[in-house]
């Protein structure tokens, strides 16, 4: 038998034999066991009826002081514990005793780790070059003392030298490790004392490279600000003054049931720059969740970095920032409607509040919780209520404004088989212009619909109003999800699911919250009336208050990686964030009688400040009566009246409910949308429609309301995702849904074609957009230019515009024009007429090249004569209109009656070098020319200067032309 001693023995010797020392104990009198430490045998108990548990982890990998525990339990009680030593041992030579004594290189409880001090590490520049340092003072009594180095990038030595002396620096050049960027770096020394090693020391790593300052998961909501993170350099960026080099950036796009898409975007480009100005950095990256108005969940994205590449910095050419950034999407889209004013008007919130508002006035409509975005709007009145006329639309300092609101008389002369005709009629007149300070605000844009039929007036965060109708209008906003969770909304209420706090009334910052109480189906006027603009701040008369520049629609970025992957596939450009463009799937010239963006068009004509857009002091218009088309009149005393059945014409409430329900539930868009809109909102859209009736006694209104329930309609299947289905030849793709989408067409075309893929295909004899048009009539006229002029002088007046109605995009339509000659009374047509292909701007206008085959002439003094024409349009090349007339004249010279078709020479002017001039103009007093006193025009009387009652003749200084006030 062993002895304890021997057992001992033999267990330390068995140990010191493998890698992993055995684990021991003794219980004297009993047993004696040897096992592995990661053994789960248990000894005998030694207490009757007691049992072993298995023994505990040991408390030490290594070092002097591991033990393992075991108890030994009856039932639950512990009645006996036993320990034993484990994992006792020294790592890398160290020697045990009471701790792990190390060599000099190592250090820790086990002599486990390289030590790491008494050497030190620093980098410091030398031109465009970074040298890293290496120190280090040893403490010896030796005489004889040498220094290895050696430098390490990574696990690879890339430099060694040995140096004399206890206390020594080496360098590292930048020229060892090019190419390495990224890597860790450190450098360890060989101690040789009278030529014998005494041991090894280490410097700490340095990370050579760019550390990403972001969270583990970047957050970015729909609805949110762009979000930044920074990339922070360990060492200086160092190159030629003035240069920057690019850390590009990829965004992977959103794959899955909705196919494959943009969800996160890059703030001003793919990437951001390290400048010599700012060598030490940070470099920010700013990235935002992309709107994109359908509702597809939180998402997930990732952010990588793409290889540095410059000639500009050898030590970052090549260099890729490892690893990834997490985006996380959060969607802020939901199932809301537009907010809508139709009729005489029925409003609807944008969380369903059906109401009723019968006063005239001008209201703010929609206004943004913070951005400077606004919609105000104007009810007239008609009959015993209000309706819409006219829409004034505002982003930052811009406006847009589409009025239908003046009721204009005019007389109409035109000419059929030589025969002139004259009536008067009666019409609203529309005004679509601009208001510009400065630039125009990127993604605020105007865009003509349906052959000018309808206006979209799209915002920088993809919200847009859509206004509809050509004499009253029915007013449509469809919010951005920037609009998601703000209360105070004006008439369109909140926005935030609880249609219960829509009635807040207005201003926007009040001392404390008022609610009016939110019932279906009310006329909260007293809710109304607190959101009427308030003087100062009519927009349809450019009033605008001062503000801070803002950047609705900055410059964002899609930074899909290459199919390569060797670098972003930028896209930059205003508004790129935004998923829902003016545009979509349209050239920037595209225009057409279905689609046409007119905002350059009219920014030509836009009135605007001087100032530049920078400083946004906004400048207000002096006084509204400098546009009299928008002048703006209606009683503040106005008492609503809603008539009682039968109308005067006869009309039933069932006759109305029973033509209501044939174009709204009926209709082949009411019975694709059925699935989409609850029966309660279909039955308040009949509702409106019957009242619509009522009112202004004709069964045709309810053609106008089941435009309602289209818009909605249309709003939520492309919001709702729900409703989507797989796109044909999409392999499994879904998209918005093309069998309810595609029965929606403009008035369901009035019942003259079918509607497929959401346009009209018009049965024969009819045509344009809605196949509202009549082929078998020809277009009525009413008017040239402006009262039939057009005035050379201030405009180009190669093509003229023809105003009247039912005009017809086509192949056929055309202009016929027959020159003729003018008299101080009348003028004379001429046998020739010239055909040439019209140009369509609306349904009510389109432009013709009036001096085709007319060349202007000039008469003796040199002036141009005003030639004119008989203007007849065909909407099929064949079926002509009655004719206008169409006079170009010079204003200066001349003054024209374009009604019925005569001019004159004005009195009282000089004409030089064939420019006409007012008597007192500093041009007339300097110069030897002819003085028109009364002549008869194409004929110049001359007088010369000894009679003086006639004129004045002074020596001609100069031949030069100039106006007063000219630049």
């Amino acid at each position: 038998m062993f002895t304890v001693a021997r057992l001992a023995i033999v267990l330390l010797s068995v140990s010191a034999a493998h890698s992993q020392p055995m684990c021991w104990y003794t219980t004297w009198g009993y047993y004696w066991v040897t096992q592995w430490c990661n053994s789960t045998y248990t000894p005998e108990p030694t207490t009757p009826g007691c049992t072993w548990g298995n023994w505990t982890e040991c408390s030490a990998t290594c070092g002097p002081s591991g033990v393992q525990t075991a108890e030994c339990k009856l039932g639950e009680n512990v009645v006996r514990t036993d320990q034993r030593e484990c994992n006792r041992f020294c790592q890398n030579n160290g020697t045990l005793t009471s701790h792990c004594s190390c060599p000099l290189e190592f250090t820790g409880t086990c002599c486990e780790l390289p030590a790491e001090g008494g050497v030190d590490l620093s980098h410091s520049t030398q031109a465009r070059e970074v040298l890293f340092h290496c120190d280090i003072d040893h403490e010896t009594l030796s005489q004889s003392v040498s220094l290895h180095f050696e430098w390490f990038v990574g696990d690879d030595v890339v430099f060694d030298e040995v140096l004399s002396g206890p206390t020594a620096r080496s360098t590292l050049k930048q020229g060892s490790w090019l190419k390495k960027m990224g890597s860790q770096i450190r450098c360890e020394v060989d101690i040789f004392e009278d030529s014998v090693s005494v041991g090894r020391k280490r410097s700490s790593s340095f990370f050579a490279g760019i550390n990403v300052n972001a969270p583990d998961v970047l957050e970015v909501y729909e609805n949110g600000d762009a979000v930044s993170f920074d990339l922070e350099p360990t060492l200086p960026f160092l190159c030629t003054p003035n240069c920057a080099v690019k850390i590009p950036v990829t965004v992977t796009e959103r794959s899955g049931r909705y196919g494959r898409y943009v969800d996160a975007v890059v703030e001003e480009e793919c990437g951001t720059w390290m400048t010599a100005d700012n060598p030490n950095g940070p470099y920010k990256v700013k990235v935002k969740a992309r709107r994109d108005f359908f509702t597809d969940g939180d998402g997930e994205v990732y952010l990588e970095f793409m290889p540095i590449e410059t000639h500009q910095a050898d030590l970052w050419n090549g260099y890729k920032i490892p690893g990834q950034v997490t985006i996380k999407t959060y969607d802020r889209d939901r199932r809301s409607r537009k907010c809508s004013g139709t009729g005489d008007p029925h409003y609807y919130s944008f969380d369903g509040l059906y109401f009723h508002i019968y006063l005239p006035g001008e209201y703010i409509y929609y206004r943004h919780k913070f951005l400077p975005m606004e919609v105000q709007t104007r009810l007239t009145a008609c009959g015993r209520v209000a309706c819409n006329c006219g829409v004034a639309a505002r982003a930052e300092d811009d406006v847009i404004i589409v009025d239908r609101c003046r009721t204009v008389r005019e007389e109409v002369v035109n000419f059929v088989g030589g025969r002139r005709r004259t009536y008067t009629r009666s019409y609203k007149k529309l005004v679509v212009k601009i208001i510009v300070n400065g630039e125009m605000t990127p993604g605020f844009r105007i865009v003509k619909l349906n052959g000018g039929r309808t206006y979209k007036i799209h915002f920088p965060t993809g919200a847009y109003v859509e206004i509809e109708g050509t004499y009253y209008m029915n007013v449509y906003f469809s919010p951005g999800s920037d609009d998601f969770g703000w209360e105070n909304l004006g008439l369109c209420g909140s926005y935030d699911t609880d249609y219960g706090n829509d009635f807040l009334h207005g201003p926007v910052e009040p001392p404390s919250k008022v609610y009016s109480p939110a019932n279906r189906n009310s006329v909260p006027h007293d809710f109304a009336l607190t959101w009427k603009v308030p003087s100062g701040k009519n927009l349809f008369y450019g009033e605008l208050d001062s503000i801070d520049r803002v950047n609705i629609s900055n410059v964002y970025c899609t930074c899909t990686p290459k199919s390569d992957n060797t670098g972003p596939d930028e896209i930059c450009e205003n508004g790129r964030d935004n998923g829902r463009p003016s545009n979509p799937g349209k050239s920037p010239r595209q225009c057409n009688a279905y689609y046409c963006d007119i905002t350059d068009e009219l920014l030509g004509e836009a009135p605007s400040s001087r100032r530049r857009r920078h400083t946004r002091n906004v400048q207000r218009r002096e006084s509204p009566s400098d546009d009299e088309d928008l002048a703006f009149e209606y009683d503040d005393e106005f008492e609503f009246d809603i008539p009682e059945w039968p109308t005067p014409s006869g009309i039933n409430i069932s006759d109305a409910i029973d033509e209501c329900t044939k174009q709204i539930r009926d209709s082949t868009a009411g019975q694709s949308c059925s699935a989409a809109l609850d029966d309660e909102e279909v039955d308040e859209f009949i509702d409106a429609c019957t009242v619509d009736i009522q009112v202004f006694d004709d069964l045709a209104q309810a053609k106008f309301s089941a435009d309602l329930l289209k818009a909605q309609c249309e709003e939520v299947v492309s919001k709702n995702s729900t409703f989507w289905e797989e796109s044909a030849g999409s392999n499994g793709t879904f998209g918005p849904p093309q069998s309810i989408l595609g029965n929606i067409c403009p008035s369901d075309c009035n019942g003259r074609g079918d509607c497929e893929n959401g346009v009209c295909d018009c049965s024969d004899g009819y045509g344009g957009t809605d196949c509202s048009v009549d082929l078998a009539t020809a277009p009525e006229l009413y008017r040239s230019g402006r009262s039939g002029l057009c005035d050379s002088s201030v405009q180009s007046c190669s093509y003229v515009s023809i105003y009247g109605d039912n005009f017809m995009e086509s192949s056929g339509l055309t202009c016929h024009v027959t020159p003729i000659m003018i008299s101080e009374s009348d003028f004379a047509a001429q046998d020739n007429t010239i055909k040439s292909d019209a140009i369509f701007s609306t349904y009510e206008e389109v432009r013709c090249p009036i001096e085709v085959g007319s060349r202007r002439r000039r008469d003796a003094d040199g002036a141009p004569q005003p030639v004119g024409a008989l203007v007849s349009i065909s909407n099929d090349g064949t079926l002509e209109s009655a004719q206008v007339l169409a006079i170009i004249y010079d204003a200066n010279c001349d003054v024209c009656n374009g009604t019925h078709g005569f001019c004159s020479r004005k009195k009282d002017i000089c004409i030089v070098d064939g420019e006409c001039y007012e008597l007192d103009d500093p041009v007339c007093q300097g110069s030897i020319t002819w003085i028109i006193v009364g002549a008869v025009l194409g004929s110049v009387v001359a007088v010369s200067a000894v009679i003086i009652v006639a004129v004045i003749c002074v020596k001609k200084k100069s031949k030069k032309k100039s106006r007063v006030g000219s630049a």
